[in-house]
């Protein structure tokens, strides 16, 4: 496999590496025009809205997406039950795939960039969770086989 026979999953190809310029991003999600409501799903920003002819820029949203939302739940929940039972910290590693698919559908545009500090969020809580718990269940394992040395 050579170098140019690679998989992009963000589509800038190797004219990135190269220092070109990038195209312009495109509303992969439904977005409204903020002058007349039209939806801009599949335009590209810079561009004229073909309803009202305004210039489409970059979306502010307050939206996020549920995957986010689920992965710091996830995350929060694995960090606070490792202190209360410890094994609700097993929803720790489920946090942080969620976290990841959620980070990935925002950089690609499938969900609103606001989602990605949520999915970052959830993905250190379930990170951390899952080595606490890791580091605990070691602690055990070693106090139980050296036991019979004290």
């Amino acid at each position: 496999m050579d170098d140019t026979d690679h998989h992009d999953p963000y589509g800038f190809g190797d004219d990135a590496e190269l220092g070109a310029p990038l195209a312009p991003p495109i509303h992969r999600a439904a977005y409204p025009c903020v002058h007349c409501g039209y939806e801009l799903a599949g335009m590209t920003v810079g561009g004229a809205c073909p309803e009202c002819g305004q210039t489409i820029g970059v979306v502010a949203t307050t939206q996020t997406s549920a995957l986010a939302a689920w992965a710091l739940g996830l995350g929060i929940t694995s960090l606070a039950g490792l202190f209360m039972c410890g094994f609700l910290a097993l929803a720790g590693p489920l946090a942080m795939f969620l976290a990841k698919r959620a980070a990935r559908d925002a950089k690609l545009g499938l969900a609103p960039p606001s989602s990605l500090g949520m999915a970052k969020g959830g993905w250190w809580c379930g990170l951390i969770a899952t080595v606490l718990f890791v580091g605990m269940i070691a602690i055990y394992v070693v106090l139980i086989v050296f036991r019979r040395f004290w």
